[in-house]
């Protein structure tokens, strides 16, 4: 028991809160973590999404919400830490800071271009020598020679309105009590998700149509295709009341491409009904195996 107690203390929390481009909470965002665990949850009514019981490590944290761009943050957990992971999400169609840092690249080169001709002199015609009257062809004329001059400054690319280095994630280190009452509810509920597992049900938790609604969905991850292989995954769901996912725990690992294919789908195009006691609807979880086949 002092050995269980020991380790629990060791362990540490992520926390955070996904928003969209003007700072509103994204609800039902997946937030994913492939590291010494590896698992997803799904952010609440307000946004907040929560880790508890996380062993020390790095992790890599993905984010992501259909129709949204993805973002992935490297975040480093200390033993018996809690750190803070806020996440913006831009729209797909919003360019990535990627494609931000080529056009500003684009526009430093061309201002340099300007400059380099405003810098360079304009060199003056020189004079026509003088020539006598025998010398000159009566039919032929020297043709004037245009003189160059600067071209105007081309104008400069304007720059896209995007995700910055200043939306960039970052990761915070809490220390102390903290006072977000948000976040507070959030941790609750997430420790009420700890225990779903251990809680007797009269009827489990079910993937409604069956495991075929999930295979009916389920895509091979294209980059995994040159390396075509058969794939299993097992996973428990932890889904509330309401039959939505509120977690996923993942039991055996693949590679990160079929995790995030086993979270898509399970959080994007799955029904599942909540588990019962009394007769009555409750959160409950569902243990699956899910196979990829190339």
């Amino acid at each position: 028991m002092l050995l269980a107690a020991s380790v629990a203390s060791a362990q540490g929390r992520l926390l955070g809160r996904v928003t969209d481009a003007d700072g509103a909470p994204l609800v039902a965002a997946v937030v994913s973590i492939n590291g010494s665990k590896t698992g997803a949850v799904v952010t609440n009514g307000q946004g907040y999404y929560t880790f508890l019981g996380l062993p020390e490590g790095s992790y890599t944290v993905r984010v992501s919400k259909r129709g949204l761009n993805t973002r992935e943050s490297g975040v480093t957990l200390a033993a018996n830490s809690t750190v803070m992971l806020n996440v913006k999400l831009m729209s797909e169609s919003a360019p990535t800071l990627a494609e931000n840092v080529a056009v500003k690249d684009e526009v430093k080169e061309s201002a340099a271009r300007v400059e380099r001709r405003r810098e360079r002199p304009v060199e003056k015609p020189k004079p026509a020598p003088k020539i006598t009257a025998a010398e000159k062809e009566p039919e032929k004329k020297d043709a004037e020679k245009p003189v160059l001059v600067d071209a105007p400054a081309a104008a400069t690319p304007a720059m896209p309105k995007a995700d910055s280095l200043a939306d960039a994630p970052t990761a915070v280190a809490l220390v102390g009590k903290i006072e977000d009452v948000g976040l507070q509810k959030a941790i609750a509920d997430a420790e009420v998700t700890e225990k779903i597992s251990r809680k007797v049900v009269e009827k489990s938790a079910s993937v409604v149509g069956g495991i075929e609604a999930i295979y009916k969905n389920l895509q091979y991850p294209p980059s995994a295709r040159n390396t075509a292989r058969e794939v299993n995954v097992v996973a428990k769901i932890f889904v509330d009341e309401n039959g939505k996912v509120i977690k996923v725990d993942m039991i055996k690992t693949a590679a990160p491409a079929f995790n995030e294919e086993v979270y898509r789908v399970l959080t994007e195009d799955t029904q599942f009904t909540p588990a019962e006691v009394d007769s009555k609807p409750t959160a409950g979880v569902v243990t699956i195996v899910v196979n990829f086949k190339p």
